[in-house]
């Protein structure tokens, strides 16, 4: 069995407007796995038209053709300072722009609140 080259790996999706389901076709490995595991999880059968390619038909709310999302600056800077207060084991309060260091030998405080004590709040 002879493997095919990257330009002849495929992946098709058909639909005329009278269907209801997408004719899916793949012939690249990657996508031929990724339309086996979705047509199991719907309980789809899918047909093997020769020794790499593969032929499903699958519902209408499976496939979602949709935009990249597109992220502001703003949003990037905010994952960025995010992900660094993480790994930091901080606390990020992005509203006011204050970290607060969290130690991992920090103890919770064994004086009691307010709501504890006797006599009820101070």
């Amino acid at each position: 069995m002879s493997q095919l080259t990257r330009a002849e790996q495929e992946v098709v999706f058909s639909k005329c407007a009278d269907e209801a389901t997408w004719c899916a076709t793949a012939s690249d490995p990657v996508y031929v796995r990724r339309l086996r595991k979705i047509a199991a999880a719907a309980g789809l059968p899918v047909r093997e038209l020769d020794a790499h390619t593969i032929r499903g038909y699958l519902p209408v709310r499976c496939v979602r053709g949709t935009m990249p999302r597109i992220v502001s600056e703003g949003q990037r800077e905010h994952g960025r300072r995010l992900a660094e207060s993480r790994q930091q084991k901080t606390a990020f309060l992005p509203n006011s722009g204050k970290i607060i260091l969290e130690s991992a030998d920090m103890k919770p405080s064994t004086r009691p609140s307010a709501h504890t004590r006797k006599g009820g709040p101070a």
